[in-house]
């Protein structure tokens, strides 16, 4: 079975559509069960819950106080049946097949972590625009852009989906991904919650996966789709700044040092594994060598 968990924090009308889709899998409803863990939502999630309880067989509802992406994140995780974890979010509306392509993904794969395809839709009134939007998820058509920053980390798995990248941790994100629960369990433990900031807790747990030996996979038929939406530049940095400074003191590693650099675009993919692979140092002589042979 198949346990999916959904964060949300004052997101109600996205999480409407993602509550659909999933009401719409192709997947048997006995195969998997849902837990969306509001993270203490003034406008609290249980009145979506109740719309969708007919529509979804095993769905649940966790309310805790607010704590961040990790604690809600972690909040379902004493109660879930399930032998793997789906992570996915609220404005993330998954394609109708997306659970029958992790589920059996993990048939498949042992000792696995399967990470799923992101693509983005825009439209400012989601409202308005349902018809639209499931019109675009049902057929994936050319209104579904591939994210940029998200081309570039797939471009780390072949055709196939496999990867002999030594940073293959860059590509969790837990808006789409799934991985064996004993792993999380019993190894290396779920999402840190010292991470009360935006962003980096993903990548955290990620790299902890990547250290006890977990494969990394790429299912690219295994997609949702992020209801896009605004944010604030400034705080959203000022907020990774934090969350990658604590991830460094936490594992001091030149892959993390520059990680930051990669994700401002201020240093390329191969350059971040060049760093992770060899340090900086190499990477400037590399840089100098180059730049001799072509001057």
């Amino acid at each position: 079975m198949l346990s999916v968990v959904i964060p949300v924090f004052n997101n109600n009308e996205q999480l409407s559509l993602t509550l659909e889709s999933l009401s719409r899998q192709t997947l048997d409803q006995d195969l998997f069960e849902v837990y969306v863990v509001d993270d203490g939502s003034t406008d609290k999630a249980e009145v979506v819950i109740e719309n969708f309880k007919s529509k979804i067989r095993n769905l649940n509802y966790i309310y805790q106080e607010n704590g961040g992406r990790s604690k809600a994140r972690n909040g379902a995780k004493h109660k879930l049946n399930g032998e793997i974890v789906v992570f996915t979010d609220s404005d993330r509306i998954p394609s109708y097949t997306f659970l029958e392509y992790h589920y059996n993904f993990h048939k498949e794969n042992e000792y696995c972590i399967c990470v799923g395809e992101v693509k983005e839709i825009y439209f400012s009134n989601i409202t308005k625009n349902k018809d639209k939007i499931f019109k675009v998820v049902e057929t994936d058509n050319r209104l579904a852009k591939k994210i940029s920053v998200h081309k570039v980390l797939y471009s780390i798995y072949n055709d196939a989906g496999n990867t002999d990248s030594t940073i293959p941790w860059v590509t969790t994100f837990s808006g789409n991904m799934s991985l064996p629960k004993y792993i999380l369990d019993d190894e290396i433990g779920w999402f840190d919650e010292n991470f009360t900031d935006w962003g980096f807790e993903h990548f955290e747990l990620g790299y902890r996966l990547f250290k006890a030996g977990v494969k990394f996979k790429f299912e690219k038929k295994a997609v949702n789709y992020h209801l896009a939406h605004s944010r604030e530049s400034g705080s959203l940095m000022a907020a990774m700044e934090r969350s990658h400074k604590y991830f460094y003191e936490k594992h001091p590693d030149n892959s993390i040092k520059y990680l930051l650099e990669f994700m401002k675009g201020q240093i390329s993919i191969q350059e971040l594994e060049c760093i992770a692979s060899n340090g900086r140092k190499v990477l400037e002589e590399n840089e100098k060598l180059y730049l001799n042979i072509v001057n």
